[in-house]
């Protein structure tokens, strides 16, 4: 992977994560980050603390969905604070393959879509 894929990547996992903070708290609280926080600089692309402090609720919520207690996860894996960060390495690397997933699976139902209006369109002009 060259370093345009690499940024590229990087970016939309943070899009993806940003996602993940934006579906938590419409879930759960039902309104926006922006509502929510409205005096937190929300930068596209770009995590801030209130962000990453979701995120680590977000995974505990996904945790208890399967009856795991993501803080009794973390001390088994001796998971430690990021410098700067409120979330673990482990934590990241957890966020980090979830994006990916919802990355593909993102450009697979685009792919999908794209064949199925094509199919349409086509169909259409018999």
């Amino acid at each position: 992977m060259n370093e345009k894929e690499k940024k590229r990547l990087f970016i939309d996992r943070m899009l993806v994560l940003q996602g993940f903070v934006e579906s938590y708290l419409k879930m759960t609280k039902g309104k926006t980050f922006e509502e929510l926080y409205p005096d937190i600089k929300d930068e596209y692309g770009h995590l801030n603390a209130k962000q990453e402090e979701l995120l680590h609720d977000f995974l505990s919520l996904q945790h208890k969905l399967f009856g795991l207690d993501l803080d009794k996860v973390l001390e088994e894996r001796g998971a430690r604070l990021k410098e700067g960060s409120k979330l673990t390495d482990f934590e990241m690397e957890m966020l980090a393959r979830l994006a990916d997933q919802q990355i593909l699976i993102d450009a697979s139902l685009l792919e999908r879509k794209s064949r199925l209006y094509i199919g349409k369109m086509d169909n259409k002009g018999e």
